[in-house]
Parts: structure tokens; sequence; C-alpha cells
């Protein structure tokens, strides 16, 4: 384990809850699945809950499905049962499909790979998260901060003058 995973999840956790918040139902989604890879760190509730409420808003169903089956197996009977009502109310009436999304590229080897994803399935890459925004980077020109390493797209940080993670001066 990284020694800053800690700082990581709990910097996408608190990411994902400011961009829903904000109105960026779309960018808090794509943090969220990301802050699923740390749900021994972060509360499972909270993971899945995030991607659940952000994946309805979106309309991405299948998300907001996965979400909601992985909530099922960490909640008491008490919350199961609120749950179940709620989900059997967005799924009478909606079918658990994700919209088509952009698509995107592995830069080594050209597989496809979501807006979202930790790493390519085709050829196993990992991709770093930019932690001013949740969002993957690809091909995007980045800054690393001198301090903790972590990565953060150049265009999304242009207006802070520090590290988004660790608030050590950028420059």
């Amino acid at each position: 384990m990284l020694s800053h995973s800690g700082a990581e999840a709990f910097h996408l956790c608190l990411l994902a809850h400011r961009q829903l918040y904000r109105g960026q139902p779309e960018r808090a989604l794509r943090t969220s699945l990301k802050l699923a890879s740390y749900d021994d760190i972060v509360d499972e509730r909270e993971v899945y809950s995030l991607i659940a409420i952000a994946a309805y808003y979106t309309k991405h169903y299948e998300q907001c499905s996965r979400a909601c089956n992985q909530l099922e197996t960490v909640l008491v009977d008490k919350d199961k049962a609120a749950l179940d009502a709620l989900t059997l109310q967005i799924f009478s009436t909606t079918r658990p499909f994700d919209p088509p999304t952009r698509p995107y590229e592995c830069p080594s080897c050209k597989h496809p790979v979501k807006e979202w994803a930790a790493k390519c399935d085709g050829c196993g890459r990992g991709f770093q998260t930019c932690m001013m925004s949740g969002a993957t980077i690809l091909d995007h020109r980045t800054y690393m901060c001198k301090t903790c390493r972590h990565s953060c797209i150049e265009h999304e940080i242009r207006d802070v003058s520090n590290c988004p993670l660790c608030h050590a001066p950028l420059k």
C-alpha cells in the first residue's frame, strides 16, 4: 500500500462530494468510481452511496445498479429494506444500462477504455488520476507535484497555487 493511499482516498471522497453539491454529477460519478478502489479505507456505504447517487443523476443506470448491489452486501436489515424499495422504484421504470460515453483509447495499446478506468483491460497499463478533477490521465499534459509526486492535468490547475492533495506550493 502506498504511503499516500489514505490521503488519496479521503481527498477523492471529498472531491466527489464537492462535485456532486456543485451540480457536476458527471465529474462526481467519475471521481466516485475511482474511489471504489479505496473501499478498504473509506466506508463502503459512503463509496457506493456516492456512486449510486451520481450514477442516478447522470442516467448511468448500470453503474447505479452495481452500486446498489454492493450496498446491499454492507447494509443492515432496516437500511436494506429502504434500499430495496428505492431500487424497485428506480428500476421498475428504467433498465440498468449506461448511456454511450465518449470513446477513449489506451495510449499504449489503443484498446478502448472508459473515462473512469484505473487501468487498461487490453495491456494492463495503470492510469493516474488527476487530483484536481478526478479524471483519468490518458494523454493530457500534466503537472507532477514535487512533494507528493501526484499528477494533475495542467488545464485543471491553472487557477490554483497549491497541490490539491498535499497543499504544497506548485511553482
